[in-house]
């Protein structure tokens, strides 16, 4: 499990908020617990709308890994 956290540490609301996260090809994320957007490959994008100033947002990822990847394989 994965957790995502994005913060506005500015001092007006962030609009129009996104975050793309790119895995690699061997890794999937099967669940989040704010859904994607859309997904393009293997870049997964949340269109989150207004942060307002002064929040965090969290959110969890559960991810499956291919069986194509090696013992000992790092992905970081």
């Amino acid at each position: 499990e994965t957790l995502v956290r994005c913060s506005n540490t500015g001092t007006s609301a962030a609009n129009n908020a996104t975050i793309l996260l790119t895995y690699p090809q061997e890794i999937d994320i099967k669940w989040a617990s704010i859904p994607w957007s859309e997904k393009n490959g293997n870049t997964y994008i949340w269109n989150l709308g207004t942060i307002p100033s002064g929040t965090d947002l969290v959110f969890k990822l559960r991810d499956s890994v291919s069986l194509f990847t090696s013992v000992g394989q790092s992905y970081l």
